[in-house]
């Protein structure tokens, strides 16, 4: 009996059991797909819905994928078993015995056969494409949702990562399934950033252990940007029990955690808030019971029995009972009868029509009569606040307006000066006496009249936009106005003086006028006017300048010369300070002018100097300045005259004459062949600077010079090479000393000093040795001396600090000793020797 063949390609347990693996790498993907959703769901409850959608739809794939892979195996475990029974020779196709009908039942069966393989591959292709979509389909609901999945198997090798992760994990431009570790593929680092995040401690590492894994503490870093990381992971176990895969789940928490700051921020300030609102009622209730106590009036609650319920403040009001024996008790009892049933009265009233009451009483007291005001609102069903002020003061303010007011009137009648006021439309309201009789009307005919009904049209229309300007703007009017009374001829001048009128709410409601007749000071003011232009044109008439000042120092009256001064009209001078009108006077001078004005004031002693002045234009002359008090008619200082000389032409004078003094002083101290100091000179500055560094206890030094031989120089150049010598070897020595606190003089002769205040010993040595050397280049040839081809000079220093108990003429004495001894020694040197 033949057998069915069989493919070397092909064989049905070979088929068997690559469907039961490919089964069990789609479950493996699918449980992973599924425990990856769960964890997601676990960490998003805002996607739940999306999520049990997804579930639905991978267990449903899940079931037709088994379904279709059970019916295959069996359709294969029958072909198993026909190939098995063909092998063994146990196959028994229904065949007739006929050669041919066995034949063709043969072929029947191996057609049936070929079929039924032929449809099992079918089905076989036909589930791979279903397999194929459901990952297809899988992979993109894994790659849509927001989160990043990777699976990792046992030996830590990434085998899954969803588009997510690979955007987390910067693995976008590698395979997408790339051959990489877990410590290649997840490079996390702490939440502070500073380390990296060590391998074993990753949740996907607890995972392959076989411990469900989680984190947040997880830094991923891309570029120059952070993105904070939780992670959560599970293991999936073989039947063995042997961890298979690791499976985990992460996704960015940035907006998590800027939300959790948010809300923690949130609570502070809530927290904050709640602080100060707690504090803020705190206070408003320390303020309640400040104000409570603090308000002049009394507060009680009393029922509608008259029994007194709360004493709330007693403020500043005299009660008949002290406020803690009324609490609890009726009105009867703390008040005389007839208060008692008027303030019921009230209460009732109040209680009855909801609205609150108000009246006055007044009651005797020990101090005298006390005047209260009550009000009385409803504070609660049946329960009455009452409010009671003492207005005993306000009653004795009413009083005494009255009695002000009626004084006020008295006052204004007896006045002498007319007084009216008007309304805001212009309208009399008040006049007194005086007021009526300048306008030769009555009261009962002028109150409630305008200017228009009182006087022409013209005068009326001038009165009208003054008193309207007044109350418009709010401010006072003061002039003189021109009047002449109805029926007469004479000219009057009346002094106005305009204000507006104000409510208790500062609002402008009228204008009060107050006038009087100034026609005689008008007349005085015109004969004062031509009595001081005569004044002004005695004093401008005067050459000399004339300035009155008050006690500011500010001009009252000025001439023509002292306004020339300033370049300014004798007018434009009133008012002002000398600063003001001549840009040539400092303020430190101006300051000066104002001390000399002051101490005269304050004296009344008169003050002369000599001063130089510049006008306006820069040019300065000299002034002899006297300053005297000005009094007034009661002979009060209120300022001061000031009287300029001009004294330049006697200054110049005065200064040519100093300038000849001066020359001939100099002259008297100089020497007259070598133009320097003479022997005078050199005593009187030796003299000065003994004293001075007697007191600083400073070093002076004194240098005696002479030069050598020059008799014989004389003798044999003559009286005039012999004078020009002298001088060349004086201007040699004054360039040898060169501060100007030295002092060269010619002692007598050809003898020379030098005076060196402050130097000590070394600093004379000094200038000695350029003394000889400033003299020894003007190789003046000098044939008859011993010593030298060339004019030179012996020198005698003396140097000291000078003290009390000697005298200048033991330092001279003391230099020319050593002059002698420089001499003595061969000449041409310098010698030295202390005091």
């Amino acid at each position: 009996m033949s057998t069915p063949p069989t493919s070397g390609r092909f064989s049905p347990q070979f088929a068997s059991l690559s469907l039961r693996t490919l089964m069990l790498a789609v479950l493996a993907l699918q449980m992973a797909g599924v425990v990856g959703l769960i964890i997601f769901l676990s960490y998003r409850p805002d996607w739940q819905a999306l999520g049990i959608l997804s579930l639905v739809v991978i267990i449903a794939a899940m079931g037709v994928g088994l379904l279709a892979i059970d019916r295959l195996l069996q359709s294969l475990q029958t072909l198993k078993r026909a190939a098995q029974a063909m092998a063994q020779g146990q196959w028994h196709p229904p065949l007739q015995p006929s050669r041919f009908g066995e034949m063709r039942q043969l072929m029947l069966a191996f057609n049936h056969m070929a079929a039924q393989l032929q449809g099992s591959f079918a089905e076989l292709e036909y589930f791979n494409q279903a397999l194929a979509t459901s990952e297809q389909r899988w992979r993109e609901f894994l790659d849509a949702i927001p989160l990043g999945i990777v699976v990792y198997d046992r030996n830590g090798q990434l085998v899954f990562a969803s588009a997510e992760a690979r955007r987390m994990l910067g693995l976008e431009n590698l395979p997408s399934v790339p051959n990489l570790s877990l410590a290649e593929t997840f490079l996390a680092y702490r939440a502070d950033g500073a380390e990296p995040y060590p391998v074993e401690e990753l949740p996907v590492t607890q995972s392959l252990h076989g411990d469900r894994g989680w984190a947040d503490d997880l830094i991923l870093r891309q570029g120059n940007h952070s993105i904070p990381v939780e992670m959560a992971s599970t293991p999936i176990f073989e039947r063995t029990g042997r961890v298979e895969f690791a499976v985990a789940a992460f996704q960015d928490i940035t907006t998590r955690q800027q939300a959790q700051q948010v809300l923690t921020d949130y609570s502070h300030t809530l927290e904050a808030t709640v602080a100060q609102r707690t504090d803020a009622l705190h206070q408003a209730q320390i303020t309640q019971r400040v104000i409570l106590q603090a308000i002049p009036d009394l507060l009680m609650r009393y029922n509608r029995d008259g029994i007194c319920l709360d004493v709330l403040s007693t403020g500043s009001v005299a009660m008949l009972a002290p406020p803690s024996t009324q609490l609890g008790r009726s009105l009867a009892e703390v008040l005389p009868a007839d208060m008692v049933a008027e303030r019921m009265r009230y209460i009732h009233l109040t209680l009855d029509t909801g609205r609150p009451q108000q009246y006055e009483y007044r009651f005797e007291t020990s101090m005298g009569w006390r005047h209260e005001e009550a009000r009385l609102v409803m504070s609660g069903e049946d329960e009455v606040l009452i409010i009671v002020r003492d207005i005993t003061e306000r009653k004795q303010a009413e009083i005494a307006l009255r009695e002000s007011q009626a004084l006020y009137r008295s006052l204004t009648d007896v006045l002498p000066h007319g007084l009216y006021r008007l309304d805001r439309q212009h309208r009399l309201t008040f006049t007194n006496p005086a007021y009526l009789s300048l306008i030769n009307c009555t009261s009962e005919d002028c109150l409630g009249k305008t200017a228009f009904d009182l006087f022409p049209a013209a005068q009326a229309q001038r009165y009208v936009e003054d008193d309207e300007g007044v109350m418009s703007t709010g401010s006072a009017l003061n002039k003189v106005e021109i009047y002449v009374p109805p029926g007469r001829s004479e000219t009057h001048y009346l002094q106005m003086c305009k204000t507006p009128l104000y409510d208790e709410n500062g609002t402008i409601v009228g204008m009060q006028g107050v006038f009087w007749d100034v026609t005689e000071l008008k007349q005085t003011e015109a004969a004062l006017a031509r009595q001081k232009q005569f004044l002004q044109n005695v004093i401008d008439s005067i050459p000399s300048i004339i300035v009155v000042k008050d006690r500011e120092s500010r001009i009252q009256m000025a001439n023509q010369a002292s306004a020339a001064l300033h370049g300014m009209t004798p007018e434009a001078m009133l008012g002002r300070q000398d600063v003001e009108m001549n840009p040539n006077v400092s303020p430190q001078e101006a300051e000066e002018n104002y001390r000399i004005n002051q101490h005269v004031i304050d004296t009344a002693e008169p003050y002369q100097s000599e001063q130089e002045i510049a006008d306006v234009h820069g040019v300065s002359r000299w002034y002899q300045i006297l300053v005297n008090p000005f009094r007034d008619t009661n002979g009060n200082i209120n300022g001061v005259v000031g009287n300029c000389i001009d004294i330049t032409d006697r200054k110049q004078i005065e200064t040519a004459l100093q300038e000849a003094n001066e020359k001939l002083e100099r002259l008297a101290t100089l020497d007259g062949l070598t133009h320097i100091p003479n022997r005078r000179r050199f005593d009187q500055y030796l003299e000065q600077s003994w004293q001075c560094l007697v007191r600083e206890q400073q070093p002076l030094s004194l240098i005696l010079f002479d030069v050598d031989y020059f008799k014989l120089y004389n003798d044999h150049f003559g009286h005039q090479q012999g004078d020009e010598g002298l001088i060349a070897i004086a201007e040699a020595a004054s360039r040898a000393v060169k501060r100007s606190a030295d002092l060269i003089a010619r002692y007598g002769g050809e003898e020379f000093g030098v005076i060196l205040p402050n130097t000590n010993r070394i600093g004379a040595e000094n200038v000695a040795k350029a003394i000889q050397q400033e003299v020894a280049d003007l190789q003046l040839p000098h044939p008859k001396s011993e010593i030298s081809d060339y004019l030179t000079v012996s020198i005698g220093i003396a140097s000291t600090v000078p003290d009390p108990d000697q005298s200048m003429e033991e330092l001279i004495a003391t230099a020319d000793a050593a002059l002698y001894q420089a001499k003595r020694r061969g000449r041409n040197r310098y010698w030295v020797r202390l005091l």
